[in-house]
């Protein structure tokens, strides 16, 4: 009798032992995609107001908000060409409520030339997503005399070290750039470092210098007085379409495209990133937003970031090698 009544409460109690299981079990990650933001999400220029790394890091904190409902606030964290403000992102909480803008000659170039930088990128941010490109274009003054890439080749080795060219300062891309076209033409010339990429332009305007590459977006009013010989990237620019390329015009090796992105901690959640990246991905689709881009001398291109990923990984790699073989050094 008791062995009747114990299998009666078994199988009286089977139909709750075996109720149906929730078909999706709660997933820790996706709840925090779906809850993200759920507060104010700092994001960090590590350059002064006013400049394109400022200005693109507000537009996008601007669309992030909007889309995603929450307040992304713009802090300047200046210094050490980047390296002061993305220490603070690398030092925060791996869960995306603190993001950084990163560009090629923060992340890239200035770690590289610099033994003291305090941390490697590699391993202490993580790509979030992906901004944009930008070209530079070789403006030369007036003075000089010439009218194409070739000409000014010619003159610049029949004159060694008589001219110089600009940048915004010593070890950023445009200094590269000036290093790069030297070794590719086999020429030679003087660096001049100035503090922004608006004095190294103006600088070519009153000839205190004879060249720069330059953003050519930001001086339109400008142009006519200067003459822009060649485009530093793979194809021609759609906003100077009548100006060739470097290869076009037989000077190999000085192609340059500078990428934009923000970045987050090492370890951000994925979902997270990968919500921001969306949102990005989106933003590069409405003709507003690539507008903005064109007008800022950007390229309005997506990249998942994934891709991104990839990409500034074996940048990094390729620059140790490349960075030597030009001879630049940062003190």
């Amino acid at each position: 009798m008791g062995d009747l009544t114990t299998r009666r409460r078994f199988i009286g109690a089977l139909p709750a032992v075996l109720a149906p299981l929730p078909a999706v079990l709660p997933n820790p990650l996706f709840a925090q995609e779906s809850e993200f933001p759920n507060r104010v999400v700092k994001v960090i220029c590590p350059f002064g107001a006013g400049g394109l790394s400022d200005v693109l890091t507000r537009r996008i904190a601007n669309y992030l908000g909007e889309r995603l409902g929450q307040k992304f606030i713009v802090e300047n964290r200046v210094g050490a060409s980047g390296a002061i403000g993305l220490s603070a992102v690398v030092g925060a909480p791996p869960d995306g409520y603190t993001l950084g803008y990163g560009s090629f000659s923060t992340l890239v170039l200035n770690p590289i030339l610099n033994p003291a930088f305090p941390f490697r990128p590699e391993t202490a941010l993580t790509p979030t997503c992906f901004l944009g490109e930008q070209a530079f274009a070789l403006a030369v003054s007036p003075s000089m005399g010439v009218s194409t890439l070739p000409e000014l080749v010619a003159k610049l080795k029949a004159n060694p070290n008589k001219y110089n060219f600009g940048s915004p300062g010593t070890g950023l891309t445009q200094h590269v750039l000036g290093e790069l076209f030297k070794k590719s033409a086999g020429v030679d010339m003087t660096h001049v470092p100035f503090q922004s990429d608006a004095q190294s332009f103006q600088a070519v305007v009153s000839d205190t210098v004879q060249m720069a590459f330059t953003n050519f977006a930001l001086y339109r009013g400008l142009l006519d007085r200067v003459r822009l010989l060649a485009i530093a990237a793979p194809t021609r620019s759609a906003q100077l379409a009548s100006v060739p390329t470097f290869d076009e015009q037989g000077v190999s090796g000085v192609n340059l495209t500078v990428w934009h992105g923000l970045f987050a901690t090492a370890n951000t959640p994925r979902p997270i990133i990968d919500k921001i990246d969306r949102e990005i991905q989106t933003a590069f689709s409405t003709a507003e937003m690539r507008t903005y881009y064109e007008l800022n001398g950007l390229i309005p291109v997506g990249q998942p970031v994934e891709s991104f990923r990839k990409r500034y990984l074996e940048e990094i790699r390729q620059w140790k090698q490349i960075v030597p073989q030009l001879g630049l050094k940062v003190t």
